[in-house]
């Protein structure tokens, strides 16, 4: 964290219209801003305890993408200099093939569906032990006691954070539809 500090203050320290750049990185941050935007806007509408917490992540996204956006247009693309002043080597970064960075990111939001679909079937809350369970032991591949624990101790933090403690309305899902009892029993379906 030190060091991505380091650079980002170095990038701020040496802005200038002769870097002045709009690379593809700086026109998908542009576009994720707007859609921060769009999520910030349509949301003014909602029930205040409903809004506190989409919109305080939009509100730090937009933060960052903003400044972001700012290293990306204007940012020079020169080397920084290690933190404090140590001229250590760093090996050189080889930019990941295509191909395999095309994977990874077909594979991430491959994820990222299957738990909005979980959490359509099953709840959001009980999605989330569930996807983290899989994440764990299915992607990084962790042992399955860890995982299960990992699991077990996100769905009850979201639990008792979320729906007890600030009462978030969660969407319906089909298994209250189902099971109308366990709705009423959880209120998380």
């Amino acid at each position: 964290m030190r060091q991505t500090v380091g650079k980002l203050a170095h990038e701020f320290t040496h802005l200038s219209r002769e870097h002045l750049k709009l690379t593809p990185r700086a026109w998908f941050t542009l576009a994720a801003i707007a859609f921060i935007l769009g999520a910030i806007i349509t949301s003014a509408g909602w029930p205040e305890i409903e809004q506190i917490v989409p919109r305080t992540a939009c509100w730090a996204a937009l933060i960052f993408a903003l400044l972001n956006l700012v290293t990306e247009i204007f940012g020079a693309d020169q080397p920084t200099a290690p933190i404090g002043g140590v001229h250590a080597h760093e090996p050189e970064a080889t930019p990941l093939p295509a191909g395999i960075a095309v994977a990874r990111a077909a594979e991430f939001f491959g994820w990222l569906i299957a738990f909005v679909v979980m959490a359509a079937l099953i709840g959001f809350v009980p999605a989330i032990g569930v996807f983290v369970f899989m994440f764990m032991g299915v992607g990084f591949r962790e042992p399955l006691l860890r995982a299960a624990v990992f699991g077990i101790s996100m769905t009850l933090f979201c639990y008792a954070v979320f729906d007890r403690g600030l009462h978030v309305p969660w969407p319906l899902a089909v298994l209250g539809d189902i099971v109308p009892q366990l709705r009423d029993w959880t209120s998380l379906l």
